[in-house]
């Protein structure tokens, strides 16, 4: 058994943590190994099934009634999988069949169709594999009229995988069920399978029978431009988010607004840097403005940081921990800019 297993056997059943806590919670038992370790171990407890992620920043120990899903392929499904991974074992796919979508709703899906979406730039090599060596009806990145003209039960359709996907760990060819929610939602091509009334019923029969990821979804769904849409649709399953995501806009604000007034107390020096991120300005650019090396660059980036998030601590409480959570554990440089309003 490894130590953050050892740790997790220690946590209190049906206790929700925040990050913040069960690093704590990790240095009690472990107080000598590296800061950035603590945070590993967290991650490798959800890896290794110990430790259960329930909602934005909070944690609890996994009893097994997280109702995690596994996607049931049928057994064509699992051998056309298992002919592209042996081919190849590097490229990043992921796979949807139709017949996924029969669990969480009560008339069926009549086709069965089975998508695969391949890194961009491999798709194509995993079409040229599939047509040469095996019987497979396929479709290459088809229009949405070319999809309706050519598809029929039982073909393959190759798309490419959109950039920040969802992956699951371990099993990444499995679709995990926030993709799958947001493709048949999004998708060109797979959208054409369910109407507006079926498609809420995915949703409410879904989040009744998994937990889902619901701000890991939100997030892939902006990265898709739908967030908002998907939002509307199934409001009664994103409401808690909503309200998060609400307190976190707010508390940004707050953040922007104390930092504009806070800059105006500090060193010439640092008003100057922060006004050059506020025009605009690059890392390089700065170099060459402040006349220094790229090190004392981001050294003096650090220090603008620590000096704001310390006046920002003791106006509102917000930590340096929780300001990059909010901001996406971003660089200093990149929050920096946020916090000047540039972007």
């Amino acid at each position: 058994m490894q130590w953050f297993e050892e740790v997790a056997e220690y946590l209190e059943p049906e206790t929700v943590y925040t990050h913040k806590e069960l690093v704590a919670f990790i240095k009690t038992h472990y107080p000598y190994v590296s800061q950035g370790s603590y945070h590993w171990g967290i991650n490798s407890m959800m890896k290794c099934g110990k430790l259960a992620r329930i909602g934005y920043d909070q944690y609890r120990r996994a009893d097994g009634t997280e109702r995690v899903y596994t996607p049931n392929y049928t057994k064509s499904t699992q051998t056309l999988v298992k002919r592209i991974a042996r081919k190849y074992p590097d490229i990043a796919f992921t796979v949807f069949e139709t017949e996924l979508l029969n669990e969480f709703l009560e008339l069926p899906v009549p086709d069965s169709i089975v998508y695969i979406q391949v890194e961009k730039a491999q798709a194509e090599a995993v079409f040229r594999f599939l047509q040469e060596r095996y019987d497979y009806h396929l479709l290459f990145r088809p229009s949405k009229k070319d999809f309706e003209v050519y598809r029929r039960s039982g073909c393959i359709v190759i798309t490419n995988l959109i950039s920040e996907s969802p992956l699951k760990y371990g099993n990444p060819h499995d679709i995990r069920i926030e993709k799958m929610l947001v493709d048949i939602y999004c998708d060109k091509i797979i959208s054409c399978l369910l109407d507006s009334e079926r498609l809420v019923e995915l949703y409410y029969k879904a989040d009744e029978l998994y937990t889902i990821d619901k701000p890991g979804l939100l997030r892939y769904a902006n990265r898709r431009g739908k967030k908002e849409d998907i939002e509307g649709m199934a409001s009664e399953i994103f409401e808690r988010e909503l309200s998060i995501e609400e307190k976190i806009n707010s508390d940004k604000s707050k953040i922007c607004s104390a930092a504009q007034a806070i800059i105006e107390s500090l060193p010439e020096s640092q008003q100057l840097l922060f006004e050059y991120i506020n025009c605009g300005m690059t890392q390089p650019q700065l170099k060459d403005a402040l006349e220094v090396s790229p090190q004392a660059v981001d050294q003096r980036l650090d220090r603008l940081f620590k000096t704001l998030v310390r006046e920002i601590e003791k106006k509102y409480g917000f930590t340096e921990e929780y300001i990059r959570k909010i901001y996406f554990y971003r660089s200093e440089f990149y929050i920096l800019r946020r916090l000047s309003g540039f972007i």
